[in-house]
């Protein structure tokens, strides 16, 4: 048993130590996203006695958002699966090909595949041992600090067959996301064949 717990010991001073240069002796990592060891052991001192509330926020907030979630979620399955016309005008943005299973490990990957004025359109493929388990596009609006749509001045060329066929799905899918009409495709594809 102590054999065990010395082992222990070694694994966290190593996570430790790899932790504390990575964060102080690199710049690889924002202290925004890790901060150091010495940085959190400063932040829990400072905080004394207020720990507990803090921690009890932190769980607050976790459990809003879960539970926002859950209600949306469950409302938009409700409706798809009672309401043809919602079921219609979301269906071709995400389609799950096969069940993703408790453990399993999910790969995601994407790419930009069409742009308007202010609009990305990203496709984005979720693979499960191997096997497509969803598809579909992922709409992003470039916006300035106010909130408003701007222009971003992204140009992206379709050169393969695989990639002007993601662009016109990419381009159906602007039917069922009411685009601005001021957002102009700015996708140049080459002519066809």
């Amino acid at each position: 048993m102590r054999k065990g717990f010395s082992k222990s010991l070694i694994v966290i001073g190593i996570v430790l130590l790899v932790w504390s240069i990575i964060t102080l002796a690199t710049d690889m990592v924002s202290p925004l996203f890790l901060p150091s060891p010495s940085d959190i052991a400063r932040a829990y001192w400072d905080m004394k006695g207020n720990l507990g509330p803090a921690i009890f926020m932190s769980l607050m907030i976790t459990l809003s958002g879960f539970g926002i979630g859950l209600i949306v979620g469950m409302g938009m399955g409700l409706l798809m699966a009672y309401s043809r016309g919602f079921l219609d005008s979301v269906g071709p943005l995400m389609e799950f090909t096969r069940p993703v299973h408790s453990g399993e490990t999910v790969c995601m990957s994407s790419t930009v595949v069409f742009t308007g004025r202010s609009r990305l359109i990203s496709y984005v493929r979720a693979n499960v041992k191997g096997e497509q388990a969803v598809d579909g596009f992922i709409t992003f609006v470039y916006v300035d600090e106010a909130g408003k749509s701007r222009p971003h001045g992204i140009v992206i060329e379709a050169h393969s067959l695989e990639e002007i066929a993601l662009q016109e799905r990419a381009k159906a899918c602007l039917l069922y996301t009411s685009p601005s009409p001021r957002d102009r495709p700015s996708s140049r594809m080459p002519p066809s064949a």
